[in-house]
């Protein structure tokens, strides 16, 4: 009798073990194949370093998960649990534990964007970098010359350490990371104006005035400074070729502009153009010390390919376009007609 009271005894035991681990089995299926979704979009940023089991907290936390202890029995049993990689993640929509652990062995992290602008400067595009999310700012107290520096740039010249870094990061937009580090960026801009650069001077038309690829930049850096459009931008290249050419000063506003720096209110006066700098077009003749921005493609490829032309003169029209003379004449009698406000 007692072996039969045993024997029904672990029978029934058995039974509830097995029918408990059917039940759990299906539980675990169905919470393995259920779909949650998201009405909001959800962010989760695994630290570098952090333990399998923070990971599962966090996402647990964040209710990418609905159970955080089938999570974990699930990426050790298919050896999912070494290979999460860390990062900023972003999920939307419906999600299940597959698509987020494949997010997370992959290391599909969340892609940024900066825009460098077109004529921007170097402290401009510093203060660009410094107000993204998710960028690391490795440059914010760096001066010009210890960037460069740090970027490894083999870049010997005055005008680096003299503080000026226009004209060697390439404006255009690029993609980062969160973690990655602002200078990341800036190598990233300055190898990419090194490629452009080298196509347009490959082509570019001859002329004894542009003897280097930083002149070239010099010339693209005030061409860019003068107009936006690609058809008066070659014509202004042309203005500029044609006063070198006959020893004429270039006599171009934004190289005063920028040779004044931080003092310049907006307003550009006679005073400004009769003061004497290194960077003053107007009183010194030749290309300036160093380029004055970031120029475009089309500004580079203006100032190797310039239109034919014989004019001198140009002013802006006030909309955008520009008027060109080839006299002085005719130059006076469009600003005339173009520009209203006298300098002083």
């Amino acid at each position: 009798m007692r072996r039969r009271t045993r024997a029904l005894l672990v029978a029934l035991s058995t039974f509830l073990v097995l029918g408990s681990s059917i039940v759990v089995l299906c539980h675990f299926e169905t919470w393995k194949n259920r779909e949650i979704s998201l009405s909001d979009s959800i962010s989760i940023d695994i630290e570098s370093g952090a333990s399998f089991r923070e990971i599962a907290r966090t996402l647990a936390d964040s209710g990418l998960i609905e159970n955080q202890l089938y999570f974990e029995v699930y990426a050790r049993l298919n050896n999912f649990s070494e290979h999460l990689q860390a990062g900023l993640y972003s999920f939307s929509g419906s999600v299940d534990v597959d698509s987020v652990i494949s997010r997370l062995v992959t290391g599909e992290v969340d892609a940024f964007r900066v825009m460098l602008p077109e004529g921007g400067t170097f402290l401009e595009f510093k203060s660009t970098l410094a107000n993204l999310p998710h960028l690391k700012n490795d440059i914010e107290h760096l001066e010009v010359s210890t960037v460069m520096d740090e970027l490894g740039l083999t870049v010997n010249s005055d005008w680096v350490t003299n503080g000026h870094g226009e004209g060697w990061f390439f404006p255009a937009q690029y993609e980062y990371q969160a973690g990655d580090a602002a200078s990341s960026i800036l190598l990233k801009a300055h190898r990419e104006m090194q490629s452009r650069l080298e196509e347009v001077w490959n082509t570019r038309f001859d002329s004894e005035h542009i003897n280097s690829r930083y002149d070239l930049i010099k010339l693209a850096s005030i061409i860019e400074k003068e107009s936006a459009l690609a058809e008066d931008q070659k014509r202004i290249s042309r203005v500029f070729f044609n006063r070198l050419e006959e020893n004429m000063r270039l006599q171009a506003d934004p190289t005063v502009i920028y040779g004044l720096g931080a003092s310049f209110t907006g307003n550009l006066t006679r005073t400004h153009l009769k003061t004497d700098n290194e960077y003053n077009t107007y009183t010194r003749r030749g290309l300036p010390p160093t380029p004055i921005c970031s120029p475009s493609l089309n500004s580079l490829e203006a100032a190797a390919r310039p239109t034919e032309g014989d004019e001198f003169y140009f002013v802006s029209r006030g909309d955008g376009t520009s008027e060109f003379s080839r006299t002085l004449t005719e130059h006076n009698r469009a600003v005339q007609k173009y520009q209203k406000l006298t300098r002083h």
